[in-house]
């Protein structure tokens, strides 16, 4: 919640420091900073939508490019179980209001979580 928390309010040195701390990469993880907070900005950004359309959305097409220079940029030796669970869960989720084409106030429902 904290590592969203500070995506949501858009604080780059704190989403850091916590993804730091929570994952270990600190320590044999290496990434481009300005990359991953580029794909990491866009895939929370209907977070800060006031009438997300979830069924219509193109934002897996978008992240997907992104993703794949993330992928081929970064060096990794074990992956966070942490980072693994919340990218799981978040796709999970992501997948389901799709499928369901929600379309909500998503800022409203994140500021009961995250502010």
């Amino acid at each position: 919640r904290r590592l969203i928390g500070e995506l949501y309010h858009g604080r780059r040195e704190n989403f850091f420091s916590v993804l730091a701390e929570i994952s270990g990469t600190d320590k044999g993880f290496e990434f481009d900073r300005d990359l991953l907070w580029k794909y990491c900005e866009l895939a929370a950004s209907p977070l800060r939508s006031k009438d997300y359309d979830w069924g219509t959305t193109r934002l897996p097409d978008e992240l997907y490019p992104l993703g794949m220079e993330l992928v081929t940029t970064s060096r990794i030796d074990t992956p966070p179980h942490d980072f693994i669970f919340l990218d799981r869960k978040i796709l999970g989720l992501f997948s389901l209001l799709k499928s369901l084409r929600a379309r909500f106030d998503v800022t409203s429902v994140s500021a009961l979580y995250l502010d």
